[in-house]
């Protein structure tokens, strides 16, 4: 029988978790360089990330500048806080490689469900994704566009939350 191997893309917060220590021999996770910078003093005592990495179980890749590049443009389009060049690494290498990225990071998640990337947050069944919208509360609707005031009753709209 097969076994199905299973490998994300995973931020430095899985490692502080212990989630690589103690994932089974079918699991394997990709960093890039930014995040290996991050987490290479873990358990150096024991050399866990070094073991981790000898054994095939942890992959160091970059996304190319190129794409890199496009994500730190698009960063500003996406109205996402500022988010560090490991964050936008792990984006830009799950745009490329198509694996699910795990993290507990919700600004990193964000952006990367807003790009159509699978996440998985460590603990939560289910992350949906959270922005503003301009709402008019006498009409009851959301509308995408940056007006100061509904385009169908002309009442001054707010910003709200939706998911």
């Amino acid at each position: 029988m097969d076994t199905i191997s299973k490998t994300y893309i995973a931020d430095s917060n899985v490692f502080y978790m212990g989630i690589p220590f103690q994932s089974s021999s079918d699991v394997s996770f990709m960093i890039t360089s930014h995040i290996y910078d991050e987490i290479e003093h873990i358990l150096k005592d024991i050399n866990g990330l070094e073991t981790l990495i000898s054994a095939g179980r942890v992959s160091i890749l970059n996304p190319s500048r190129e794409s890199f590049n496009d994500l730190k443009k698009s960063n500003n389009r996406f109205e996402v806080s500022k988010l560090s060049d490991a964050d936008l690494s792990l984006i830009a290498l799950g745009k490329e490689v198509k694996y699910p990225i795990i993290s507990t990071d919700y600004t990193l998640a964000n952006l990367a469900k807003k790009l159509n990337l699978q996440v998985i947050i460590p603990g939560k069944d289910k992350f949906k994704i959270k922005s503003l919208k301009h709402y008019c509360s006498i009409c009851k609707s959301f509308t995408d566009t940056h007006e100061p005031y509904c385009n169908i009753c002309g009442n001054k709209v707010i910003l709200k939350r939706t998911r």
